[in-house]
């Protein structure tokens, strides 16, 4: 459900489904040094150092600009809420994997548990 890609692509597809309201207007601020620091962060993790993504950001971000550029902001947070879900995704899968022993995620535990299961 986490995985960047997906997440990215959810992210995306919500945002363009988005009917403007003209009557709203954002309630979101930061203040003009700390909204350059986010923007900078996430260009830098999901725009350049996130490879798996890196494509797909600059795409869905060019595509927001050109589509919808009053949902940017919304674009952008729900971008870097990501880095925080990414995150957490790893630590759960450390920890489960832990408890079982084994990862439940890992093709070749898969395979083998397969193998087995058709052994007997």
């Amino acid at each position: 459900m986490y995985e960047p890609k997906d997440y990215l692509r959810r992210c995306f597809e919500q945002c363009l489904k988005i009917t403007p309201n003209p009557n709203l207007k954002q309630t979101m601020y930061f203040s003009p040094g700390k909204g350059i620091q986010l923007i900078t962060r996430l260009l830098w993790l999901q725009g350049w150092q996130r490879q798996e993504i890196r494509a797909q950001f600059w795409q869905q971000l060019w595509s927001i600009l050109r589509i919808k550029p009053q949902f940017l902001n919304m674009y952008l947070g729900l971008c870097a809420a990501g880095e925080h879900f990414w995150e957490y995704r790893i630590v759960a899968r450390e920890r489960i994997s832990q408890q079982l022993g084994f990862d439940p995620l890992s093709q070749s535990t898969v395979s083998v548990s397969r193998k087995n299961d058709l052994k007997d």
